[in-house]
Formats: structure tokens, sequence, C-alpha cells
């Protein structure tokens, strides 16, 4: 069987995440095979704590997370809100490429042409 694979950003990476939890309680057929990646996304999942039983649900979901993302951090966590899956999170600099479009670096951040610097850094250092 070839896998699935499901890619968002912003908002699709959260829809990304929703798909990966839609296809393990409805399709155990395909479960292994599921694979979700979330570049800057918001936070998807309320609750003081993410359960066991639910943390493998999310095993083959990567999120993304560039500098110190605005995005990223809502719903606050104050509320009780957390991200899934595994986090990767990519520093980003104006000295290590980011573009300034904005005054405020936390906006900056969420940028498609400066999450692909923070990759191409990433990269380049792996």
């Amino acid at each position: 069987m070839k896998s699935i694979i499901t890619i968002g950003y912003s908002h699709g990476a959260a829809l990304a995440a929703l798909a990966q939890e839609y296809v393990w309680f409805n399709r155990p057929d395909i479960r292994d095979d599921c694979y979700s990646f979330a570049f800057e996304p918001p936070r998807v999942f309320c609750g003081c704590r993410i359960p066991d039983g639910l943390k493998e649900r999310w095993a083959n979901h990567l999120v993304v997370r560039t500098a110190n993302d605005l995005v990223t951090h809502v719903p606050p966590a104050l509320f009780g809100y957390k991200h899934v899956g595994t986090m990767l999170h990519l520093p980003l600099t104006v000295e290590t490429g980011m573009v300034r479009y904005k005054s405020f670096d936390c906006i900056n951040a969420h940028y498609a042409a400066n999450v692909k610097t923070a990759i191409k850094n990433y990269e380049k250092n792996f």
C-alpha cells in the first residue's frame, strides 16, 4: 500500500492534524501509512495533558515552528491548548536570513519566505 501524506501551512496545518485524527479514528486499516506535516499551525488540542492513548494517534504528525511565530501560540496555552505530534523548532533571526516585512519578528516568522529560509538553514546544519 502507498502512504497518505497530508501537508498544511498555517490554518491548513491545523486541518492536516485533524485529517490525521480522522484517519486514525475512521480508517484503522491505513493508520500506519498516514503521515502529516504541519508548518506554522495553531494549537488544535485542548486539555490539561494529552493522554497516552491519544499520543499514538499523532505519532506520525510533525509540527514545524519557525522562530517565535505568533500563529503557533494561539489559542493560548493558558486556556489549555497544546500542539500535537512531534515539534521541530527552527530558529531564525535577521542575521540568518529572516526578511522583515513588519516591525514584529513574531509576525515576520509566519511569512512563507521566512519559513523556507528557516528550512534551508536547518538542512545546511543537518
